[in-house]
Order: structure tokens, then sequence, then C-alpha cells
């Protein structure tokens, strides 16, 4: 397969090898804008630079079963005394960096 660089945006894109500068072409697996920009010059579908793992189908097969990753609650097996404990959120967040000074300096020092 020829090589099909295209100067889009401030960078290349290589629709052949699915690659482009800004490395989310590669990542996501998705065209990204620069890639849809350089499929509108071309005059061809983008639809062809989609993973498969975005198509309909392969979607509906991945979330088809349930995942359960823990037992339902009804057959969880509790102590009495962890069940008695209630536990309270925080009551406050101590702010992040030094504290500050507890005495504030008048402007005549």
């Amino acid at each position: 397969m020829n090589t099909m660089w295209l100067m889009v945006l401030n960078g290349l894109v290589n629709l052949s090898d699915k690659t482009y500068t800004c490395r989310k072409f590669q990542l996501n697996q998705l065209p990204c804008r620069h890639a849809l920009v350089a499929c509108n010059l071309r005059r061809i579908s983008c639809y062809n630079y989609y993973s498969p793992y975005y198509y309909k189908e392969i979607l509906a097969t991945a979330y088809a079963g349930f995942i359960y990753p823990v037992d339902p609650m009804e057959d969880w097996d509790v102590l009495d005394d962890v069940q008695s404990v209630v536990v309270l959120p925080q009551k406050g967040r101590k702010p992040n960096g030094r504290p500050p000074k507890n005495r504030r300096s008048s402007q005549c020092e």
C-alpha cells in the first residue's frame, strides 16, 4: 500500500499507517480531527479508519453478558460488630499548604 502523507493543521497525517503527530489517531484508534480533514481533502470515507472495536456489533457482544464483580449483598457474611458500626463522613478537609499566620500585621508595620 502506498503511503499517503498529508500536511494538515501544522502536522503530518499518514492515512495508510493511521498515524498523526498528535498521536490521538493511534491512541484512540479513532480518526482525530486532523485525520478527518485529511480524509475530506482526499474525498475518502473516514469510516474506513475507525477501529473495529467501535462497530455496533462488537460493542453489543462486549456488553451482552452480565458481570458480577462481587456476590449480591444478601449473600455477604458480615460480622455483627461490623454491622453495628456507624461510619460518618468527614467534618471537613484540611487545606493544602502552609497554615496562615495567627496575627495579621497592620499597615504601619
